[in-house]
């Protein structure tokens, strides 16, 4: 892809205008009614267009999460979402340790993403089952750390 691409943190107030982009990346819209107006809000804009979309939330004064990331269909496969997590790592990640994300373990095609984005496997939560039309998923945990962790923090 050629056209420039524009990362940007949402300072937008009205969060709803996500939505859309926000149930691509999790079709539960009670969870996504849980965190959207919390953490910090990143897009990525084409000619003025929103194509893609990430919610961070801090979990701890070391640790942020990913909630949400979503790309619209006909960019993804483009390197916009790694683009993202880097944009993300960049702006966000200054004195946090850790970044973690949880996936269901049957979404292989997301774990992977996060797999060569750098994230790794930390642990499947076989008790937290979360039912999406009528499926069953287990959360894979996959932190991703940073060389600046001290000596007792990891």
């Amino acid at each position: 892809m050629n056209k420039k691409i524009n990362f940007y943190e949402v300072r937008e107030t009205n969060r709803e205008n996500f939505r859309d982009l926000l149930l691509l990346g999790d079709e539960d819209s009670l969870e996504v009614n849980k965190y959207i107006n919390n953490g910090q809000l990143f897009a990525a804009e084409i000619e003025s267009r929103v194509v893609a979309i990430a919610l961070v939330m801090k979990l701890n004064q070391h640790t942020l999460e990913l909630k949400n990331i979503a790309v619209l269909p006909e960019y993804q496969k483009l390197g916009i979402g790694r683009k993202m997590i880097s944009f993300i790592e960049n702006f966000a990640i200054k004195e946090t340790t850790e970044f973690v994300v949880g996936t269901g373990d049957a979404d292989i095609q997301n774990i992977l993403f996060y797999l060569r984005n750098g994230f790794r496997f930390d642990k499947i939560k076989i008790f937290f089952l979360r039912i999406i039309k009528k499926r069953f998923y287990r959360m894979v945990s996959l932190p991703k750390r940073y060389g600046h962790v001290e000596k007792g923090n990891n």
